[in-house]
């Protein structure tokens, strides 16, 4: 099972951001004290889920109110992140890390072309 949790954490900022998921997809939790909706954005390569999968440079609208809120993002690569939430002019951001962790697997083919190998090789031993 492939699981990223990543927190920052710090006073500094007005709110704490985890970024929860696997192999490209991750769901941004926010959490914080701020009042009223805001809108939240992931500030890295890849698209957000606002109705439908838009590009990261769009916000997703009224995903953060009242303390707590989360935004789905596929993540196009590891990246140091911020993620910025806006309430009319007023924008508040906190830094934090995605990093993918994939399972490397063999591609089926070979696995296929392996097998077959050794099985030939297999029959082609007992003929003789």
């Amino acid at each position: 099972m492939r699981i990223l949790v990543l927190l920052a954490i710090s006073t500094s900022f007005g709110f704490v951001a985890e970024a929860h998921g696997s192999c490209g997809e991750f769901l941004i939790i926010i959490t914080g004290n701020e009042t009223g909706c805001w809108d939240a954005k992931v500030d890295a390569p890849g698209v957000i889920l606002d109705e439908e999968w838009k590009s990261s440079f769009f916000y997703a609208k009224d995903a953060y109110c009242n303390g707590f809120g989360a935004v789905r993002f596929r993540a196009a690569m590891d990246a140091d992140v911020t993620v910025k939430i806006r309430q009319k002019t007023t924008i508040i951001e906190a830094p934090i890390v995605i990093q993918q962790y994939c399972n490397s697997q063999t591609p089926d083919f070979f696995i296929v072309i392996i097998l077959a190998s050794a099985l030939f090789a297999g029959i082609m031993a007992v003929k003789t």
